[in-house]
């Protein structure tokens, strides 16, 4: 994982955000997680606090 502290809650997340909190995942594998995390929610947009809710974190 990478250093997280540097997220706000409501900040907007890209797939390449979500590989680089992910460690050692590829890009596929981030937009697949990005698309998932959008459906999971009914999201247009993924904000740093529906990564932490997908995630299970904190």
């Amino acid at each position: 994982m990478s250093d997280t502290t540097n997220y706000k809650p409501f900040q907007a997340l890209s797939s390449k955000d979500i590989e680089s909190l992910l460690f050692n995942i590829s890009e596929r594998t981030a937009q697949q997680y990005l698309t998932d995390i959008k459906r999971t929610y009914d999201l247009k947009v993924v904000t740093y606090y529906h990564f932490k809710m997908y995630f299970k974190i904190g």
